[in-house]
């Protein structure tokens, strides 16, 4: 199972070369999964899908995808009218005209056309989407099946919830409405990138052998827990995993002290490499403070050396807090557990 593919270059220096080491040319991908739309994320996919194209057209030995696992954008978070998509090319189109840049508004806008890219590019090559799903929207009270199971791995859909995907659809309406209505205010324009909402990112429990490990992509830390406790994962409030794949790369607008506290693991996974300042020191400081209070001993994995791992080296030695430390910067770029 491949979760994220990763941005631009990921897939063709690192995913590529790795996952064919694994399973071999022309090896099999049960799922496919793209966790949400940011470029970050999907990009890679795109990468995987094009590759599995021109091998089948070169008659190279392709990869084969058995399920790609996606919520699309119209399916999920814009209304059935589209008023959602619409709003943001106009707001996009004034900004043009104006010449401002929204970046935020426009990276938004093209995830959901990579998104839309992304199902073609699965129909052209033959790949089913959301097959496990019956075809429909991966969420928990949106399915006949909340897990799924491959092999000895049951995978439970945690998130997102139809209450998280309802807010998320309010909050676009409220904020297009709010700047639609100022279109002619080049200044708030200018700067209205910045209330964008982030979309919601699908879930992940997996359990095998006795172990348990929750994938997060991008998504808030109260969303995860509305849908632990939904889904009856929670006791007494909280969840001890194996391994967390810490949301949205770190950053702490995305998690709180008290998450750390109900969501604890053995091992924490960050993908970060210091851009927009992630991954957090704030976040790494909650995951140790929490561990050293409940007397655990975690590993925590980065990706690569951020700034914030010397930060957080010089004010919470690993020596006194009791934790370790490690990233993953090489030419392989993983890590085996």
């Amino acid at each position: 199972m491949l979760i994220d593919g990763g941005p631009a270059g990921t897939w063709n220096a690192v995913a590529g070369p790795y996952i064919r080491s694994v399973i071999g040319p022309g090896g099999t991908l049960d799922v496919v999964l793209v966790s949400h739309i940011d470029a970050d994320h999907i990009v890679g996919v795109l990468d995987l899908l094009a590759e599995i194209e021109r091998d089948n057209a070169d008659g190279a030995d392709a990869l084969v995808v058995r399920d790609l696992w996606h919520n699309s954008f119209a399916d999920t978070v814009d209304t059935p009218e589209g008023a959602v998509g619409r709003g943001l090319q106009a707001i996009l189109d004034v900004a043009g005209s104006q010449q401002m840049e929204m970046r935020g508004t426009a990276d938004s806008f093209f995830g959901i056309a990579e998104g839309a890219r992304l199902r073609r590019s699965a129909a052209r090559i033959g790949v089913p989407v959301n097959a496990a799903f019956a075809g429909g929207v991966i969420r928990p009270d949106g399915s006949a099946r909340f897990a799924v199971d491959l092999a000895d791995v049951r995978l439970t859909v945690v998130g997102p919830t139809a209450a998280n995907l309802g807010q998320l659809r309010t909050a676009w309406l409220r904020w297009i409405a709010d700047h639609g209505d100022r279109m002619a205010d080049a200044a708030a324009l200018a700067n209205a990138d910045r209330s964008v909402p982030n979309l919601s990112s699908v879930v992940l429990l997996a359990e095998a052998d006795g172990r348990r490990m929750l994938l997060t992509g991008d998504a808030r830390g109260d969303h995860i827990l509305q849908g632990l406790e939904a889904a009856g994962l929670l006791v007494d409030g909280r969840i001890a995993l194996d391994l967390l794949k810490v949301q949205h790369h770190g950053s702490d607008r995305n998690a709180d002290a008290g998450f750390f506290e109900r969501v604890t693991a053995d091992v924490y996974v960050i993908s970060a490499n210091g851009k927009h300042g992630n991954p957090d020191l704030q976040t790494l400081v909650w995951i140790v403070e929490a561990a050293k209070a409940a007397g655990r001993r975690v590993t925590i994995i980065v990706t690569h050396d951020a700034p914030s791992l010397a930060a957080l080296r010089g004010s919470h030695p690993a020596a006194d807090w009791g934790y370790i430390l490690k990233t993953v910067d090489g030419p392989a770029h993983v890590v085996d557990l």
